[in-house]
């Protein structure tokens, strides 16, 4: 008897062996209908959510203000580039934005007060353009420190303060950290 008549026989004998197969199989059917099921779910999911950015996109696409806006912003960021002011060399930028500090604490009245004009730097993803960083120290005297602050932030090219603090030791002392942007030609590095 080859080995499949036994197995035959085994099935039509033995009544737990039918039971236990049936039972078997149908795991393997509910395994494979819930895989089945749980695969549907993901692409109804999907196709939901594809439907759903489909219709974002024909809605944007029928709003007629986005020329608009691009002419906005290219007029904004014209006027913002016209507020940057155009130097020759890094060593130019750190030499004007150290001169105009400080003509600035001079004009506030200000005395003994550190200035460290950073190394420019290009500004990331922006060809042409650099920052300059300064920091200065000193003592607080609040007048003065505030015509300084309205100097920087005021000024008609871009520059801001970015920091600023007072501590208060026996004599109060203020750090202001402040930013200044200037093109330069795309051949300087």
């Amino acid at each position: 008897m080859n080995p499949w008549q036994q197995v035959a026989q085994q099935w039509r004998d033995n009544p737990r062996l039918r039971i236990g197969g049936w039972l078997i199989l149908c795991i393997v059917a509910w395994y494979t209908v819930s895989l089945i099921e749980e695969q549907r779910q993901q692409l109804i999911a999907q196709q939901q959510a594809s439907s759903k950015r489909l219709h974002k996109l024909q809605n944007i696409s029928t709003q007629d203000y986005w020329p608009a806006r691009a002419r906005e912003t290219a007029a904004a960021l014209a006027t913002l580039e016209g507020q940057v002011r155009r130097v020759d060399s890094p060593g130019l930028a750190e030499a004007d934005l150290q001169g105009r500090l400080a003509r600035g604490i001079k004009q506030a009245g200000l005395t003994k007060i550190r200035t460290k004009v950073a190394k420019a730097l290009p500004v990331p993803d922006r060809p042409g353009l650099w920052r300059v960083s300064a920091r200065l120290e000193g003592g607080f005297v609040l007048n003065p420190v505030v015509q300084l602050l309205a100097g920087i932030e005021s000024h008609q090219n871009l520059q801001w303060v970015t920091a600023f603090s007072v501590t208060d030791t026996q004599r109060p002392q203020f750090a202001l950290d402040c930013d200044a942007y200037y093109l330069l030609p795309d051949d300087v590095r």
